[in-house]
């Protein structure tokens, strides 16, 4: 007989702006896998994304105190982007970006 593991995929939309404090905080739990998913976008951009131990912003952290940065081509279609594996270990993350955006986060757990 084989062992089969499952995984559940979760899916949370977020709001990306330009300020820790009113971006969307999501809770990582026991994810094993991150991506940002965004839509078309008409310029490029960089998100800064931010990990830590609670979802009001307290403890927010990230690599050798700078934020784990990514950065999102000008595309006419959506566009996937995996999320550094440094940020597992968060509790929650937040994302913040140059400009104003939406997008979703999937987690696989």
């Amino acid at each position: 007989m084989q062992v089969r593991f499952k995984r559940l995929t979760r899916a949370v939309p977020v709001t990306i702006t330009t300020d820790t404090t009113t971006a969307t905080a999501v809770r990582m739990g026991d994810a094993a896998g991150v991506a940002l998913l965004v839509g078309p976008l008409t310029a490029s951009a960089t998100v800064n994304v931010y990990g830590g131990g609670d979802q009001d912003g307290g403890g927010m952290f990230a690599d050798a105190g700078a934020a784990y940065a990514l950065t999102l081509a000008t595309a006419t279609t959506s566009s996937c982007y995996s999320l550094p594996d440094g940020l597992f270990g968060a509790a929650f993350i937040r994302l913040v970006g140059s400009a104003p955006l939406t997008g979703t986060v999937i987690l696989k757990t």
